[in-house]
């Protein structure tokens, strides 16, 4: 009877480093750096909407908390025939937006608002509220 005999042979090796046999078992510097750069760039395209989100953000709660001054303003109105002055509202929290008073009789009222977070140079970092517009009128319309 004819009989197979079969031997397992050890793998060839292909790369010898000074007689031993190399082995992977980390990882290359190249490598690391590959992934780390990666890493910074996911994180500065994240941060970069994290902070356009929060600066959109700002923008709505700014102009909410205008219109409900607005709001109060046209309540007092309403129920007595008069404006009253800034002072005599109640206080509501602004965060990065500065109120100030123009202008404030018994039959008309004016702010300027002034948006701190946005550049010095934007178009709509200072808006103008009154008791008949909201202005520049752009501002209000645009995201």
């Amino acid at each position: 009877m004819i009989g197979l005999i079969y031997r397992e042979t050890e793998p060839q090796v292909i790369c010898t480093m000074e007689g031993n046999y190399f082995k992977r078992r980390g990882v290359t510097l190249i490598e690391l750096l590959i992934v780390l750069s990666v890493v910074g760039i996911l994180t500065t395209l994240t941060l970069h909407s994290y902070q356009l989100g929060k600066k959109v953000a700002s923008r709505y709660a700014a102009k909410s908390h205008i219109i409900k001054l607005q709001s109060i303003q046209s309540r007092h109105w309403l129920s007595g025939g008069v404006f009253v002055s800034l002072s005599q509202l109640p206080a509501i929290d602004t965060g990065g937006v500065e109120i100030t008073e123009v202008t404030s009789s018994t039959t008309h009222y004016e702010y300027e608002v002034e948006l701190t977070y946005f550049d010095i140079n934007a178009p709509c970092r200072k808006l103008i509220v009154t008791n008949t517009a909201l202005l520049p009128r752009q501002c209000w319309l645009a995201n």
